[in-house]
């Protein structure tokens, strides 16, 4: 992305409402702050971090006008933190910073991730020329909110409405939905089931794994059953409809 006359690489991350997050410690933004942005993140944690306004920001041929940016160190942990191994951590990325729904919901997106692949169009005809005939994949409705943009999937504990999240690294499901004791392994420090029922659209995407972790009881995230995560995203071709509000899912694995 350019910004400020600088080309940086970021991240996406469909489950931050915000338009951008930027690492202070790694890029320059020659401008005084704005104001205050503050948010809570799922498990209750309050953050509070200046923002700034610039005028324009670059992704290729996409062009953002006035984009609200969040300044955030690199000292600012992911919530996920005390659960990665000690490997995890020392390989932990540290990230420039990543761009989220507020500037996401102004264009459609297909997911490749198992090539690397992201693509921003609204153009079915185009991404058919690209490879991807979304006639050909599974074809379900979402909901766009605030909240979040949230889809049903029935599994073996049940319909579960789970927010899309490309910031969660694992499928993450409210501990209170299913005892943790009929949970049959830990896996990245986390009490985990595997569900061989991943029903979306009619069609079961087979085995997924459901790592159970707290979740605030606040009531504002009390709409929150859980987050469907990038090992999902990496197994599967994705297309978000912002526009009709419609997921498409390629059949199979990527």
């Amino acid at each position: 992305m350019e910004m400020e006359n600088q080309i940086l690489p970021i991240g996406i991350d469909l489950g931050a409402s915000q338009d951008l997050f930027i690492n202070l410690d790694m890029v320059a933004l020659n401008k005084q702050p704005h104001g205050t942005e503050r948010w809570m993140d799922v498990q209750g944690g309050k953050h509070c971090s200046p923002y700034y306004t610039l005028k324009q920001v670059k992704l290729q041929s996409l062009i953002f006008n006035k984009a609200k940016v969040i300044g955030k160190q690199s000292n600012d942990l992911p919530i996920l933190w005390s659960n990665l191994s000690k490997e995890e951590k020392a390989s932990f990325p540290i990230s420039n910073g990543s761009m989220g729904r507020g500037l996401l919901v102004k264009k459609n997106w297909l997911f490749d991730l198992s090539k690397s692949i992201i693509i921003a169009s609204n153009s079915h005809k185009k991404l058919k020329s690209d490879g991807y005939d979304l006639a050909t994949f599974i074809k379900v409705p979402i909901v766009v909110s605030g909240n979040g943009v949230e889809l049903e999937i029935n599994t073996d504990i049940g319909k579960l409405n789970l927010v899309l999240d490309t910031g969660a690294s694992y499928t993450l499901i409210r501990d209170t939905i299913l005892p943790t004791e009929q949970c049959k392994s830990i896996k990245h420090g986390f009490p985990m089931l595997t569900s061989q029922k991943f029903i979306i659209g009619g069609y079961n995407f087979g085995d997924q794994n459901l790592h159970f972790f707290s979740i605030s009881d606040d009531p504002k995230l009390s709409h929150l059953v859980g987050l469907l995560g990038m090992d999902f995203f990496k197994a599967h071709i994705l297309y978000l409809d912002f526009q009709n509000s419609t997921l498409y899912i390629k059949r199979g694995k990527a």
